[in-house]
């Protein structure tokens, strides 16, 4: 928020058109939080970025965030994060059949990887070859990666 703030001040400043990158977290923390911090990014969300001449979202929540901090819908643009599909392989590279769960995201705390995990362990024996793919990065991926062989699903649940 504060570096997007920051570069619409200055766009702003030197008369250059400024296109604002922006994702959920980075929005519903000040708008939504509590403390100083987050109320003078608050601040800068509502008195800044209307100034932008465009925003890139990557989701439709973002695009709706952006939305009802007065960002006009008609300059909201939403791109989608690329896929890598060398990264969506079974195991052992074989084409995928049975039952599957692609699962893509940053691995952080607040998307409930952890409970999907826990979800493909209580299925397993009704759903045998079930298999859940979790695609991505971040601070949680040593604790998901731990979860998993504690629950025994190494060969049901496979993190690239």
């Amino acid at each position: 928020v504060v570096g997007n703030a920051l570069l619409i001040l200055v766009c702003r400043l030197l008369g250059v058109r400024c296109v604002v990158l922006a994702y959920a977290e980075e929005l519903t923390m000040p708008l939504k939080g509590w403390g100083l911090k987050n109320a003078i990014k608050r601040m800068l969300l509502k008195n800044l970025y209307p100034y932008a001449q465009g925003y890139v979202a990557v989701a439709q929540f973002t695009k709706g965030l952006l939305e009802s901090i007065w960002a006009d819908p008609s300059r909201v643009k939403i791109i989608w994060p690329p896929i890598n599909t060398e990264k969506i392989r079974d195991h052992d590279g074989s084409h995928i059949a049975g039952h599957r769960i692609l699962s893509i995201g940053r691995l952080v705390r607040r998307k409930g990887f952890d409970k999907l995990i826990h979800a493909v362990d209580r299925l397993r024996p009704k759903i045998p070859d079930i298999r859940l793919w979790i695609v991505g990065d971040g601070g949680e991926r040593r604790a998901l990666e731990s979860l998993v062989i504690r629950l025994g699903l190494q060969a049901h649940v496979l993190m690239k």
